[in-house]
């Protein structure tokens, strides 16, 4: 006996970035939104964590120092669009230089 799909509100990409959906999350140039934060390739050197209330809770840098508590390097500037400098991949998510990913195969 097969059982019915699961109900999914967002059809398909273009939905979730731009249409009903868009209250959970989008995309834009580097960054992925995901309800009131955002997770941002700044520039070459610098990943941000922000949320939407103006607090950038953690900062990467590329050289591995990592940065708390600031309200700048936060992308919420940036407008919603095309998911430019996005690349997803086996276990991973890159944004910008930066690479969020499956680290130890588990």
């Amino acid at each position: 006996m097969a059982l019915p799909g699961a109900r999914w509100e967002c059809q398909d990409l273009d939905t979730l970035t731009f249409g009903a959906c868009s209250n959970f999350g989008g995309f834009g140039d580097r960054f992925i939104e995901l309800g009131k934060w955002r997770l941002a390739a700044i520039d070459e050197t610098h990943f941000s964590i922000s949320h939407q209330d103006g607090q950038t809770p953690q900062i990467f840098r590329a050289d591995g120092v990592m940065i708390s508590g600031r309200t700048d390097y936060s992308a919420w500037h940036r407008p919603k669009g095309f998911p430019s400098g996005i690349t997803f991949g086996s276990a991973f998510i890159q944004v910008g230089n930066f690479r969020l990913g499956d680290g130890d195969g588990r």
